[in-house]
């Protein structure tokens, strides 16, 4: 079954004191990303250990991440953008701004994942954010 524990993979993400551990099927992972794929079906230990470990990631990232390739949604506020805008201009700026630094962080750390449907959907909603007024 799909919801078998032994389908689930632990992945430690940041250094400690930070660090964060995320669960996650295996089979989401592999079937997105080069790198999981990889690591989890080869001699390695993390195969074994059914966990990985990435020190130099963002705890964050890798939460938006997860969240977006389960819910094909990686746009982090764009919904909410309309309703910022009527605050104030500079916090709007500050807002836009804050939503390109995380979908650009999102994207570098797919791009690492080697995850080319991440990529584009993080391109789309970048190109959405830009569309809002950013």
């Amino acid at each position: 079954s799909s919801f078998d524990q032994s389908a689930m993979v632990v992945i430690h993400v940041g250094k400690a004191p930070n660090q964060k551990d995320f669960c996650a099927h295996q089979s989401i992972l592999t079937a997105r990303s080069e790198f999981f794929r990889r690591a989890l079906n080869g001699p390695w230990k993390e195969s074994q250990m059914r966990a990985i470990t990435l020190s130099d990631e963002s705890a964050e990232a890798f939460g938006l991440y997860l969240h977006g390739i389960y819910t094909n949604q990686f746009a982090v506020r764009a919904g909410n953008l309309e309703s910022i805008r009527t605050v104030g201009r500079d916090h709007y700026i500050a807002e836009i701004y804050l939503e390109y630094q995380l979908l650009f962080e999102i994207y570098v750390l797919a791009d690492f994942l080697q995850d080319l449907k991440a990529k584009n959907s993080l391109m789309e909603a970048i190109f959405e954010v830009a569309n809002t007024g950013g």
